[in-house]
């Protein structure tokens, strides 16, 4: 039987072993008090996150220094960003509010701690950046996608500079990060990012269909958050930017490049 012949079984094997995970994680998060601190979820996230890479196939290749406290901000391409960078380190994730009412993976999200938040409300910008603070303050690492919305990977959309509000003027770290994604056979921007008018549970079931799916991370030199959130967010788009050029490029749809629309 060849490898895609077998590729319908083996996305719903991986399929199984995901929700088995999950649900295993969710029962030891519920049973283990050290886990109910947000240090403790970002600790259980980062576990979480390792569990589920190991059994959908997912490889993360992620060379460099160790990410440090503070923000990290990243392009987005598709859901499984959370799983490659929530594995690095123990972190929390900022993500839009409907994410919480999704069924299985917005259980994840509220037991991980994760910062909901709409964007199209000034009001709720403002209460994501204080609980933005108070995680940071408590030590634990907060993951970003500034993009706002996951894409192809042909360009790197504007930054949002509202998600920058957390950490303005306040000389915390910010470390940018850029992903990209190889498989063997296919287009990663089609088999592998989430975006457009792609419909969840056919992408998850083909993507699952993969043998194997490497996830590459390039970390970028942490800077010191002193200027306003708009030349914050400006100045983390360009780096982003610049870890995309920095190694060899992996696939034409996963490499993305600076595009010249002017950030909000």
């Amino acid at each position: 039987m060849s490898s895609l012949s077998r590729a319908p079984l083996r996305s719903l094997g991986r399929l199984l072993a995901f929700l088995g995970v999950l649900l295993a994680q969710l029962i030891r998060f519920r049973c283990q008090r050290r886990y109910q601190s947000p240090r403790g979820r970002a600790e259980w996230l980062q576990q979480t996150c390792i569990r589920v890479a190991a059994v959908v196939g997912l490889k993360i290749h992620a060379p460099g220094q160790p990410i440090p406290q503070g923000l990290l901000v990243s392009n987005h391409l598709s859901y499984l960003d959370v799983i490659v960078l929530g594995s690095l380190h123990p972190s929390a994730f900022v993500a839009k509010s409907e994410v919480k009412s999704w069924p299985v993976i917005g259980w994840g999200a509220r037991a991980a701690g994760t910062v909901f938040v709409r964007r199209s409300s000034r009001s709720d910008i403002a209460v994501a950046a204080e609980a933005i603070r108070a995680r940071l303050n408590e030590g634990v690492t907060v993951m970003v996608f500034p993009e706002g919305t996951s894409s192809n990977g042909a360009q790197i959309l504007p930054f949002h500079p509202g998600v920058f509000e957390s950490v303005a003027g306040s000389n915390r770290s910010v470390t940018p990060a850029w992903l990209g994604y190889e498989i063997a056979v296919g287009d990663p921007g089609q088999e592998v990012c989430y975006w457009g008018e792609m419909t969840f549970l056919p992408h998850l079931f083909r993507l699952l269909g993969h043998e194997r799916i490497v996830a590459h991370v390039r970390l970028g030199q942490a800077t010191t958050a002193t200027g306003d959130r708009k030349q914050l967010a400006r100045g983390a788009r360009q780096h982003v930017a610049e870890l995309a050029e920095a190694g060899p490029p992996l696939d034409r749809a996963a490499r993305p490049v600076l595009d010249s629309a002017a950030t909000a």
